[in-house]
C-alpha cells in the first residue's frame, strides 16, 4: 500500500519556498503539486509514468453573443481602430456601415481573416453594409435579393437559428423595410443593426421624421426591441440613428457606447445576455521552464539520494536521471489560449495609419499649405 511521507514533503517545499522569488502563484502552485506526487511511495519508474500521461487542457467557457456595430465611415481611414475594439471586446459578430469607396469583399476579409465576411455594396460613395462573424460559428448568407446596403446572415445557437442583418439608410432613400421583413419570415429570432438614419422621440431622439414614424410602425407590428434607446451615435446630430433591434427581451440586452471617434459615429458593443456560445477555444501547450528549472534544483539531490541508496550502476542511474528529466518537462507545462484575432497589422503599421488620419483630420479643418504638404508625404501609406 503506497503511503505518503509528510516529512519529505515538509523539507521539500521548505526549500521551494526559499527559491520561489519571483515565481508567480501559478507556479508555485504546481510546484506543490509536483513535491506531493514525489513523496508518495511509488517506485519512481510508477511515477514517471504518470509524469508522462497527457494532461487535461482546461475546461472550455461559455461566452454571451456580443455584437460590436460601427459606422465606420471610411473602412481604410479608420480601420486601426476597428481592431484596436476588435482586439479588445472580442466581439463574435461585427456590424458596419458607411465603407466609404468600393472595397472588395476579400480585402475586407484579410483584415478580419479569423471571421466570415458578408457584404452588400452601397448606393453612394458613402453606402454599404457588412457583418462579419466568427468562423467557429459557422455562419451561413441570408438571401437579401441582392439589395444594396442590406445584408444577412444565420447562425445556430444551442439548435437555434437566429438571424442578423446589418443596413444602412441614408437619410435621402426610403428605408428598405420590405426587404427586412422577407428576411425577418426566415427565422423567429432576428437581430437587425445600423445606421436607420430614422430619429423618433420614442427612442430618445429630440424629433420625429418620416422615416422614424414608419420604423415605429413596422417594430411595432412586427413585435421588435431597440436595445440603445437615447444612446448618442451620431457626433453630428447628437441623436440615436444607430440602432440595436431584435426580437430578444430588452432586460437581457445591454448596449454600450465605446469611446472612439475617428468616424462621425460612436461604435456599439452589445452583449445579449440570455444567447450564450459554446466557444471552441483553442490552447497551446508550453512548458513552464522556471518550474522545470526550480523542480530539477530541488528534486535531483533526491535522485541522486535514490541512486545512492539502491547501489546503482553508473548507467542504470543515468536512465533513471534521463526518464526524469522527461517525466519533469511533460509534467511542467501551461496551457495558453491561441488569440484568434491578433490584428494582420504591424504595431508600426498601425501607428503610422493612425499619423495619416491624424494628419487629414488637421488638413480638413484648417486647409493650409502646411497641413497639405504634411499629408502629401503620406499618400501612399
Amino acid at each position: 500500500m503506497n503511503q505518503f511521507n509528510m516529512y519529505k514533503y515538509n523539507e521539500l517545499q521548505q526549500q521551494l519556498n526559499n527559491g520561489a522569488a519571483g515565481l508567480n502563484e501559478t507556479t508555485i502552485r504546481a510546484g506543490y503539486q509536483i513535491i506531493e506526487d514525489w513523496c508518495w511511495t511509488y517506485s519512481r519508474t510508477e511515477l514517471f509514468n504518470r509524469w508522462k500521461q497527457p494532461h487535461q487542457k482546461p475546461d472550455q467557457t461559455d461566452y454571451k453573443l456580443t455584437i460590436l456595430h460601427y459606422n465606420i465611415r471610411n473602412f481604410y481611414t479608420n480601420q486601426c481602430d476597428l481592431l484596436e475594439m476588435i482586439e479588445k471586446y472580442k466581439p463574435a459578430v461585427i456590424s458596419l456601415n458607411e465603407l466609404s469607396k468600393q472595397i472588395p469583399t476579400e480585402a475586407i476579409a484579410k483584415i478580419l481573416f479569423s471571421y466570415e465576411v458578408f457584404k452588400a455594396e452601397g448606393t453612394n460613395t458613402h453606402g454599404g453594409a457588412v457583418i462579419a462573424i466568427d468562423k467557429q460559428l459557422k455562419p451561413i448568407s441570408v438571401d437579401c435579393q441582392q439589395q444594396p446596403n442590406i445584408i444577412a446572415a444565420a447562425i445556430l445557437v444551442n439548435n437555434k437559428s437566429y438571424n442578423i442583418i446589418s443596413t444602412y439608410s441614408s437619410p435621402t432613400e426610403k428605408l428598405p423595410l420590405p426587404i427586412l421583413s422577407n428576411v425577418l419570415q426566415n427565422s423567429q429570432a432576428n437581430i437587425v443593426l445600423g445606421d436607420f438614419n430614422a430619429k423618433n422621440t420614442t427612442w430618445g431622439c429630440t424629433q420625429t421624421n418620416q422615416k422614424g414614424r414608419e420604423l415605429e410602425s413596422w417594430l411595432k407590428l412586427n413585435k421588435l426591441n431597440i436595445h440603445n434607446p437615447a444612446m448618442i451615435t451620431s457626433l453630428r446630430s447628437k441623436t440615436t440613428i444607430d440602432l440595436v433591434i431584435s426580437t430578444v427581451q430588452e432586460a437581457s440586452v445591454q448596449c454600450n457606447q465605446l469611446p472612439y471617434n475617428g468616424s462621425d459615429h460612436f461604435p456599439i458593443l452589445a452583449e445579449f445576455n440570455d444567447i450564450i456560445l459554446k466557444h471552441q477555444q483553442q490552447y497551446i501547450q508550453k512548458i513552464n521552464w522556471n518550474l522545470y528549472t526550480i523542480m530539477l534544483s530541488i528534486l535531483s539531490s533526491e535522485i541522486e539520494y535514490i541512486a545512492h541508496e539502491s547501489n546503482m550502476q553508473p548507467h542504470e542511474w543515468f536512465q533513471m536521471f534521463q526518464d526524469f528529466l522527461s517525466a519533469l518537462r511533460i509534467r511542467s507545462p501551461t496551457w495558453h489560449p491561441a488569440k484568434k484575432r491578433r490584428p494582420s497589422l504591424t504595431e508600426t503599421i498601425r501607428m503610422m495609419i493612425t499619423h495619416k488620419h491624424y494628419l487629414q483630420n488637421r488638413y480638413r479643418h484648417t486647409r493650409n499649405e502646411e497641413g497639405r504638404l504634411s499629408l502629401r508625404l503620406w499618400h501612399k501609406v
